[in-house]
């Protein structure tokens, strides 16, 4: 699932065969973590399936999902969470895929971290069921769970994702999701660049952003 997001490039890059990769955008009006997205999250996101090479990008246009809502909360701990993981496992099964990563992160919140990871779980079996399947079935992934935003900075940097491609860093994103519960672009580019910065001094580099 793609949102524009650096938690989101990191869960593409660990992908050891891109071109196997199909990114998912739930569509403009969700949440997945850091605002409401919308125009500078779909570029973003567009942008970033050329450079990592993703098979196939599904962009979700218009969209309000099964539960009829215009504007889904997903990420940390939104209302609509499972709604759009059961969106994500329906997509993942039409193109034939056993596995939806989810960048969800909660770092040392030991309740988020076993409220995702148990919602995680139900969700995937849930859509098991509903799709008839058996065996593993759809599974939700999460391998950022735990992590801290410094954590996935530093393997932001391993892995040498272009954070400048995130939709905080483009120049329309100004404007995009000021409020909201997210925060505003200007807030988020804040949180990740000191991430960033905490996550080079660890590792003796000077890092800037776009």
């Amino acid at each position: 699932m793609l949102d524009g997001s650096l938690p989101g490039l990191v869960c593409c890059a660990l992908g050891e065969v891109p071109e196997e990769l199909v990114g998912w955008f739930p569509g403009a009006g969700k949440d997945l973590g850091e605002g409401t997205m919308g125009g500078a999250h779909l570029e973003a996101i567009e942008h970033q399936g050329e450079l990592m090479g993703l098979g196939e990008l599904v962009i979700e246009r218009g969209k309000a999902g099964r539960s009829g809502h215009a504007t889904e909360q997903m990420g940390m701990g939104g209302s609509g969470t499972s709604v759009l993981l059961l969106e994500a496992c329906y997509e993942a099964a039409r193109r034939g895929c056993g596995r939806v990563v989810w960048g969800v992160h909660y770092g040392a919140d030991l309740d988020g971290v076993f409220t995702a990871a148990e919602q995680a779980g139900l969700v995937g079996r849930l859509a098991t069921l509903e799709l008839g399947g058996t065996g593993e079935g759809i599974r939700i992934e999460t391998p950022l769970l735990d992590l801290s935003e410094t954590q996935i900075a530093e393997m932001a940097l391993d892995l040498d994702v272009p954070a400048g491609a995130c939709w905080w860093a483009g120049e329309g994103a100004g404007t995009e999701d000021e409020g909201s519960g997210g925060g505003g672009a200007e807030r988020v580019r804040g949180r990740w660049e000191r991430a960033l910065a905490a996550a080079g001094k660890l590792r003796g580099l000077s890092v800037s952003v776009g």
